[in-house]
């Protein structure tokens, strides 16, 4: 875990970067060389092509929870839709889940 609160999967080395996907999505390289991809909550891992992770983030979960418990707090008994769009927005816009995610 780094200081931003988020933890990264890095590829060791280069061979390893094709054998990686995150959400479908191959690990993309950065500037330094290395290879890394913040997680979120419930990514999916491949590692090869066999071997499938799913990444769970309890520190999350109890954020959602608490973010959930705040906005019945403030609003009252709202739809379970609108309550699930509110919690997402305010993830987002905390940078804890990528767009759509």
């Amino acid at each position: 875990m780094r200081d931003d609160g988020f933890i990264y999967i890095k590829a060791s080395e280069e061979e390893a970067l094709d054998q990686i996907q995150i959400n479908g999505e191959m690990i993309e390289e950065t500037e330094d060389g290395m290879a890394e991809q913040k997680l979120y909550h419930l990514d999916r891992i491949l590692l090869g092509s066999n071997t499938l992770l799913v990444f769970k983030y309890p520190l999350l979960k109890r954020k959602m929870a608490a973010l959930r418990a705040g906005i019945l707090q403030h609003c009252g008994d709202i739809p379970e839709d609108e309550l699930e769009k509110q919690v997402r927005l305010l993830l987002q816009q905390n940078g804890l889940i990528e767009e759509g995610g």
